[in-house]
């Protein structure tokens, strides 16, 4: 009978064996595995970046949109407010002589007065100040955007108390008490809806744009008042507006 004879093959053989079977074709070894997993890996992971930065792209539109929205509502109805005041001005003059020597044209000395006149302000603060505001917030829409906004009904109570005219300065010449003005800053004055009433003492008075002091208070508005003079005397005052 035939008999069949089995070789056993040594590890030098298979690597032999193993290079044949790469003739003609690309051979890949463990390496080279590695490093295609690692590009698959690569690849797949810049495939995922794309829809990532498309989404980032629309998040971004969407934000820039938005803060778009809220600068025109807020141009139509008003920014973050800040009130100060109120304030009492009472504009005074100042008088300063001074004497010097001049010569005339014959060589003679004398002496010649000079008056120079100075503008001043005295600013007061009220002795008593009460402060009432009531909130209303509403919902304004643009498209798919809404911003919370808020109305203010405010109301400024209080009383200011007499002028010591005599601490006001050393060169008083004279308080100019029919120019006396009452000053309220507010950041945003076309946010005023409506001033509902402004009473000084026992009168009515009106608003007028502007502070007229503008080196405390930028932006604001003032009212002229009347019936002030030297004394201890208080008078009370009331202003009622809507901001928004």
């Amino acid at each position: 009978p035939a008999t069949t004879r089995r070789h056993l093959r040594g590890p030098t053989e298979e690597r032999h064996r193993g290079r044949e079977h790469c003739v003609g074709r690309p051979c890949w070894g463990a390496g080279n595995r590695i490093f295609a997993r690692f590009a698959g890996v690569g690849l797949l992971a810049l495939a995922m970046l794309i829809p990532l930065l498309m989404v980032q792209a629309r998040v971004d539109e969407r934000g820039t949109r938005y803060s778009a929205v809220l600068d025109d509502i807020a141009s139509v109805w008003g920014r973050q407010q800040t009130l100060q005041g109120p304030l009492l001005v009472v504009p005074y003059l100042e008088v300063y002589t001074t004497e010097e020597k001049v010569k005339n044209a014959d060589g003679e000395e004398h002496i010649v007065s000079k008056t120079t006149y100075n503008r001043q302000r005295a600013v007061l603060l009220p002795e008593t100040l009460s402060i009432e505001v009531v909130l209303k917030d509403e919902r304004r829409h643009r498209g798919i955007y809404d911003s919370l906004v808020y109305t203010a009904d405010v109301k400024l109570s209080g009383s200011f108390g007499g002028l010591d005219v005599s601490t006001l300065s050393d060169h008083l010449h004279r308080v100019e008490w029919g120019k006396a003005f009452l000053v309220v800053g507010l950041s945003d004055t076309r946010a005023i809806g409506e001033v509902t009433s402004f009473s000084w003492g026992n009168a009515q008075a009106e608003l007028a744009p502007g502070t007229s002091l503008t080196e405390l208070l930028y932006s604001g508005f003032h009212a002229p008042v009347s019936g002030l003079g030297p004394g201890d005397e208080q008078t009370s005052f009331s202003l009622e507006m809507v901001v928004k």
